[in-house]
């Protein structure tokens, strides 16, 4: 069995906040989620779905997934994810801001156990 590299980008937006407000996206629905294997198409047996407030996504092993999760986010201080896997992964989180540049880092998500990756602009290299 081949080892994949799941993919989630974040394309984010330069908007401005105040200090003290955070954006916060609840996981209660697939809405600005997209699933896609390279070519641009379903990955096969390829699926989001959304409840509980977490949005599980379903792919087949063999096959490089891309997890598309489209939203503007204020000035970047910090990204907090929960991730679970049935199988450990390498991840690769990518964000692009509004001048077109893209950053990313990587993180390993560990089999059948929650994990929270706590995420800072100085963790991330441009691409």
């Amino acid at each position: 069995m081949r080892h994949l590299l799941t993919l989630l980008i974040l394309f984010g937006m330069a908007f401005a906040l105040r200090a003290d407000e955070a954006d916060t996206y609840p996981c209660d629905s697939t809405q600005d989620w997209l699933l896609l294997d390279l070519s641009g198409g379903t990955p096969e047996g390829g699926s989001l779905d959304a409840s509980g407030g977490a949005v599980a996504i379903r792919y087949e092993r063999s096959v490089v997934s891309l997890a598309i999760h489209r939203v503007a986010i204020g000035e970047f201080r910090e990204l907090l994810l929960r991730l679970r896997s049935a199988q450990e992964i390498p991840l690769l989180i990518v964000v692009e801001d509004a001048d077109g540049a893209r950053f990313q880092c990587t993180c390993t998500v560990p089999a059948d156990e929650w994990t929270e990756v706590n995420l800072k602009p100085e963790d991330f290299s441009i691409q």
